[in-house]
């Protein structure tokens, strides 16, 4: 055994120069298809990867052979043919054997396995090729020099097929070790090798000489030209097999798509496009069916790679709606173009015309509804802070229309309510809002010249035409009154809100002196903001007293009955008062800032709970925007989480619209959070908001829960044409539809039927101290019949 200098000097520095350079050579050629991300994608993709070891394989046996000859430098050694033609197909089988491998998943063990493979085939070969060589003497190899040398060799070459991400990088790497894992294999078996002369005679004239064995290793090195062109014959197939799936993912896709070149000519569409267009697109300017002039064109291709830009197509029947997308793309011969995605609008737009109206609009008489009015009310009195309009609010209830419901039913009682309605409309100015917020409930808000004189005179022309007959059917006439509250702007420091509160105040004035009558409020009216402050003063001692509980009303899964989960709502008993309604405190919370502390003592004490619970149910609390506009509401939450040990899916966390709709980005960045995290965010009340559509663009909610007054008005044909709009507009958009306030199974079994998901109502379990439904948290598969037996055995 030499040692490793001595091996070296023994071999001729120019002879050897070759060898390194095959073997750099064939080590790049290696580094184009080792560590490659894309998988072969067909049988001849396989095939030519296989093919591709030879040339390699070759190569690393020529590095060997010409190796072999530096070293014998006097021209003593003769080599066997056959066992010089294994140890070629040995490497070259290895070779494609390792290249393969690196395929196999998981990759991240198959690659380094894969390198081992190959460094392993180049050991064997090195031996097998040693035990070729004919020469008069023995040769002796020292076993454990051999194998460190085969170690080291395939350690290199585990590391040169798992090369770091970079296209560049990656070669370089892979290339380097393959050098040095051949290299290293070789001159440690060398090393490792002793020749020892014997003076017995060279065999026979059928050994090969130098000659012939630098012939073949010359042509196994030329083999290493044939690689860029099977890797070429690669990528032309797998740039075939993308073209295939580009054209198979273009043609499933729902939108119309169409490749354009740089002058706007369709080179081609799928057929979601003819179909919108009614004939082939091919050959024609986009610009021409979109109807619109190059520069104009040129603008919207500039604004539709940013975002979608709502365009018309030119249709067979007519102009449809679209919304286009485009990217500037690269052609064949390096020319560019675009990619265009036109998608069809129009049942989005008439979904969305039908959301708006019912955002904006009573489902029952057409008037405006309370957050329409809520909104317009706030303008109105932004205008008349400006002195640019008078603004003055009535407010009017309909006298007894309960006994309307009572005695001819509901349908009756919608009846009235529509000619009341259309009444109104008739003594009304073009301009003036009317708004049914509820009930028996309107609003009028009257800008413009407003005097204490006009107030009263249209007062009482609303009263006589109230008092006039309702003949709503040929047998059915009735005659009902109305009670009418007033309020003038300016009176300090009132917003809309307010408003409507003082003109509520006066018309419960009106009331109290008979009914039929109007009344305009004045300050001796307001006694009751004294007690409002008192009860408000309450609230805030209200936790401290241990007056404040939660109640937990259970929800079901439509398709089985199941509880899924609880709603916990907040309750307040007053010593005194007893309990008071969460519509009358709730406000006084947000207004005097102690929603917070509410807030937080309902989630942590809702969580605390849920977490204790045998079954992982859903625990869904209400949040209010003064808690989402602070930035510690986010990690709060997250924190409480992580002190519960309540997982983050099993919360629910209750919004309404208008949170989102004022674009606070402190209140988008906490729920983002929180959706990150894991925790549902759900519209509470969807539907009686003025911009419901809106909210939904404005964030990914995890569930829509649909506004028990459209459940309660479900016999309407209205109601129920929205209700199916809304469970079909969360399929589209993978939101569960939960509906609030079913109390009956007529209820229950129509909206099961129109595909609601989730229900929570009366039917199913009134709001309860969760002792009620301990039982049902730790049921496996507490359901419908369940909840009701704990609820009828808790009193509820």
């Amino acid at each position: 055994m030499y040692d490793a200098w001595t091996c070296l000097r023994e071999h001729d520095a120019g002879t050897l120069g070759v060898a390194v350079a095959i073997c750099l050579l064939t080590s790049l050629a290696a580094s184009l298809k080792v560590g490659v991300v894309e998988t072969p994608q067909s049988r001849i993709e396989r095939l030519l990867i296989t093919l591709i070891a030879l040339p390699l394989g070759s190569g690393v046996w020529a590095t060997h052979f010409v190796a072999m000859l530096a070293y014998d430098t006097r021209n003593v050694f003769s080599y066997a043919p056959l066992a010089t033609a294994v140890s070629g197909a040995i490497i070259i089988l290895g070779t494609g054997i390792a290249l393969n491998a690196q395929f196999l998943a998981p990759r991240r063990i198959w690659r380094p396995l894969s390198g081992v493979i190959f460094g392993l085939s180049v050991g064997v070969m090195h031996f097998y090729g040693i035990q070729a060589v004919i020469f008069p003497g023995v040769v002796a190899i020292d076993t454990t020099g051999a194998a460190v040398a085969v170690l080291a060799g395939a350690g290199f070459s585990a590391l040169a097929f798992t090369p770091p991400e970079g296209l560049w990088r990656g070669r370089i790497w892979t290339a380097g070790f393959l050098v040095l894992g051949i290299i290293s294999l070789h001159m440690g078996s060398m090393t490792a090798t002793e020749f020892v002369p014997l003076g017995i005679p060279t065999p026979a004239d059928w050994a090969l000489r130098q000659g012939e064995i630098r012939l073949a290793a010359g042509f196994m090195a030329m083999l290493l030209l044939s690689v860029p062109g099977i890797i070429w014959l690669r990528s032309r197939l797998a740039l075939q097999h993308a073209a295939l799936r580009l054209h198979g993912l273009a043609e499933a896709a729902f939108d119309g798509l169409a490749i354009c070149n740089d002058r706007l000519v369709i080179r081609h569409g799928n057929h979601n496009l003819a179909a919108l267009l009614g004939a082939d697109p091919t050959g024609t300017s986009l610009a021409e069916l979109l109807s619109l002039p190059q520069p104009r064109m040129e603008e919207v291709l500039k604004e539709g790679q940013r975002s979608p830009v709502l365009v018309g197509l030119r249709g067979p029947e007519g102009p449809v709606p679209v919304e286009l997308r485009a990217r500037r793309i690269e052609l064949a011969r390096q020319q560019s173009g675009f990619a265009v995605a036109l998608r069809d609008m129009r049942e989005r737009i008439a979904a969305e015309a039908r959301m708006y109206s019912l955002a904006h609009q009573d489902s029952l008489t057409g008037l405006h509804n309370r957050h329409s009015l809520q909104t317009r009310l706030a303008r109105a009195v932004l205008r008349a802070r400006s002195g640019q309009s008078g603004l003055a609010v009535f407010c009017m209830d309909l006298d007894h229309f309960k006994d309307v419901n009572d005695e001819h039913g509901h349908t009756a009682g919608d009846l009235l309510l529509r000619a009341v309605a259309k009444r109104c409309l008739d003594e009304i100015r073009q301009g003036d809002v009317l708004a049914r917020p509820g009930g028996d409930e309107f609003v009028l808000v009257v800008e413009g010249e407003v005097s204490p004189g006009m107030v009263e005179e249209l007062a009482n022309r609303l009263l006589r035409r109230m008092a006039e007959p309702f003949q709503l059917r040929e047998d059915l006439r009735l005659r009902i009154g109305a009670s009418i509250g007033a309020v003038l702007f300016p009176t300090p420091g009132l917003s809309g809100l307010h408003l409507l509160a003082k003109a509520d105040v006066a018309l419960y004035e009106a009331k109290r002196l008979g009914r039929n009558r109007h009344a305009i409020y004045t300050t001796e009216m307001d006694r009751e903001r004294h007690d409002q402050k008192a009860l408000q003063a309450d609230l805030t001692m209200a936790l401290q007293r241990g007056e404040i509980s939660l109640a937990y009303q259970p929800q079901v899964e439509a398709a089985s009955g199941a509880v899924i989960g609880f709603e916990a709502l907040v309750r307040w008993r007053h010593p005194v008062r007893g309990p008071i309604p969460p519509d009358i405190f709730i406000p006084m919370a947000e207004a005097s800032g102690f929603i917070r502390s509410l807030g937080a003592w309902v989630r942590e004490t809702a969580c605390r709970e849920a977490a204790g619970w045998e079954r992982p149910l859903r625990i869904a609390v209400n949040v209010s925007v003064a808690e989402l506009r602070k930035a510690e509401f986010a990690p709060s939450v997250l924190l409480l989480l992580e002190q519960t040990g309540l997982a983050p899916s099993r919360l629910e966390i209750e919004v309404t619209e208008t949170m989102l709709i004022s674009g606070d980005t402190q209140v988008l960045a906490n729920l983002e959070r929180l959706r990150r995290c894991g925790v549902h965010v759900a519209m509470d009340d969807f539907g009686i908001g003025y911009s419901s559509l809106s909210a939904l663009r404005a964030f990914p909610y995890s569930r829509i829960k649909l506004d028990r007054g459209f459940i309660q008005d479900l016999e309407n044909r209205q109601s129920l044409a929205i209700i199916r709009a809304v469970i079909r507009l969360g399929q589209e958009l993978g939101m569960p539809v939960i509906a609030e306030g079913v109390e009956t199974e007529a209820q229950r079994a129509l909206l099961a039927a129109e595909g609601g998901d989730e229900f929570q109502g009366y039917l199913f379990g009134r709001p309860l101290p969760i002792e009620a439904y301990r039982e049902a948290t730790r049921m496996p598969t507490a359901g419908r019949q369940d909840i009701l037996a704990l609820s009828a055995s808790a009193g509820g």
